[in-house]
This record gives structure tokens, C-alpha cells and sequence, in this order.
């Protein structure tokens, strides 16, 4: 698109490849300051090209696909440039086409708002920051799960980081060691795969 900075390229790439953006991921992927991203992201919104969920501090953006297109986005620059620049957004093979919040089976645009409050409480100690221990992640991305089923988009979305990285770092080594399990068995890259707690009663 013209007129965009690389940055705000990169932002736009970004949420198309993750299906959202947030300050936090930016910092990952630029070299500027929380401030500047911020009001970068806020200048995406005032264009339209972005919208906010107005989380206050860990606001996510996700591309307002009414004003902008995937061809619109890498006219100016190959989408093979910007996935690498991504890092760990790349998205598990047979997973690529669950798009958008929830996708296939979740249950985060179906349940109530008080309910969706309680889950955002407990991952705050994780999307309220930048940084947080493998072992506490770990322990919210549990709790999180306990009597539930969460895709790895809405876990992703509820900690405030890249889908990617929560699946490499986290979701794939806790099935492994058996603190979560599967709703589908032996079906690892279904597009609607959920994960719940191990100590989560089996009912399906």
C-alpha cells in the first residue's frame, strides 16, 4: 500500500500472518520504542486499516478486512519477506487456515462477557507484561484450560502473545509432558483442535 512506512508494513503483516498485532509483539519484530509503536498502531486505527479491542495496555489490533485486502497489504512487499521477518509466527503445517479469533470450534466469541472477563483476569499476570517465566505461562495456560476447551488462537489472544509462540514454546511441550491433552486425539493439526487441562474430566 502506498504511503506506509516499513514499520507500519510490518505491523499490517504481522496481524494478517497472526491474525492480530500487538505492542508487545512489535517489540519483538522492531527497533523502536513502546511509545512510538503505540502511536504507530493507534495512526493504523485513525487510518482504518487497523482495529482495537481497547485493552488499554495490552490492546490488540487486528486488520479491518473491510478496508484493507491481503493483496492490498503485500503489493509493495513480498509476503515471503515479511513471513520471515515474523520470526516464530509461522503457524503449524495443516493449521493455516483457522483465521481469526476462536476459529473452528472456540468458544471465546460464545461465551459471556463476565465469563470472558474471569478468563482475561486469569491471564493478566502474562498479558499485562512483556516478559513472564516458562513456568508461570505455563501454570495460567493450565488454568486457562482447567474445565475447558481453548484453541491455541484464543490461548494466544487471552496471553497477549503471537499464536506461533505459544505453540512452539508452550503448548506443544505441555501435551508432551502431559499437563494438557487433546480434544482430538491423535490429530495434532486439525484446524479446530482445542487443548484442556489433564486434570480436566474427560467427556469426549
Amino acid at each position: 500500500m502506498e504511503g506506509l512506512s516499513p514499520a507500519e508494513l510490518q505491523a499490517l503483516a504481522t496481524a494478517q500472518i497472526e491474525d492480530s498485532v500487538t505492542n508487545v509483539r512489535l517489540r519483538e519484530l522492531l527497533d523502536e520504542h513502546p511509545v512510538d509503536i503505540t502511536r504507530l498502531l493507534q495512526g493504523l486505527c485513525d487510518r482504518g486499516l487497523l482495529i482495537s479491542d481497547n485493552r488499554r495496555r495490552w490492546t490488540t489490533y487486528r486488520l479491518n478486512v473491510v478496508k484493507i485486502t491481503e493483496s492490498d497489504l503485500f503489493s509493495t512487499q513480498p509476503k515471503e519477506s515479511l513471513q520471515q521477518s515474523s520470526g516464530d509466527s509461522q503457524q503449524l503445517p495443516g493449521d493455516s487456515q483457522q483465521r481469526g479469533v476462536g476459529g473452528q470450534g472456540g468458544i471465546l466469541s460464545t461465551i459471556s462477557p463476565e465469563e470472558r472477563a474471569k478468563l482475561e483476569a486469569i491471564a493478566d499476570p502474562i498479558a499485562s507484561k512483556a516478559k513472564a517465566t516458562a513456568e508461570e505461562t505455563q501454570r495460567v495456560i493450565e488454568e486457562l484450560c482447567q474445565g475447558r476447551f481453548l484453541n491455541s488462537a484464543e490461548i494466544a489472544q487471552l496471553l497477549n502473545r503471537s499464536k506461533g509462540a505459544v505453540q512452539q514454546r508452550f503448548l506443544n511441550a505441555m501435551i508432551k509432558e502431559g499437563s494438557l491433552r487433546y480434544r482430538f486425539a491423535g490429530a495434532a493439526n486439525r484446524p479446530d483442535q482445542a487443548y484442556t487441562s489433564a486434570k480436566t474430566p474427560a467427556t469426549e
